[in-house]
């Protein structure tokens, strides 16, 4: 899904901090959306990984933090280049790995 919103968003002439801001809030608005229904139909799955849970939570905001600001640091046209490359390089990586 981030492959697909960062393809999405980079057709747009956003700066960095509007892009990252963006990607953050279409993608809590995407888990606000599907969190309840993975409650109702595994919830007690869930609490046995609640643990793991908080921990991937937590690296989330952090790697969001961090990477804001590593990405807001880079000029427009290099910021434009750096996703164009990953959303590339994770296309190359889903297809070779499907094969």
């Amino acid at each position: 899904q981030g492959g697909i919103r960062a393809a999405a968003l980079s057709v747009f002439d956003l700066s960095p901090k509007q892009f990252v801001a963006t990607a953050t809030a279409v993608a809590l608005m995407v888990d606000l959306g599907r969190t309840p229904v993975y409650v109702v139909r595994a919830g007690s799955q869930i609490r046995s990984v609640a643990g793991v849970i908080g921990i991937a939570a937590v690296g989330t905001v952090l790697g969001t933090v961090l990477g804001e600001r590593i990405l807001t640091k880079l000029p427009r046209e290099r910021f434009t280049r750096v996703v164009s490359m990953a959303v590339g390089l994770l296309g190359a990586w889903l297809i070779v790995r499907s094969l």
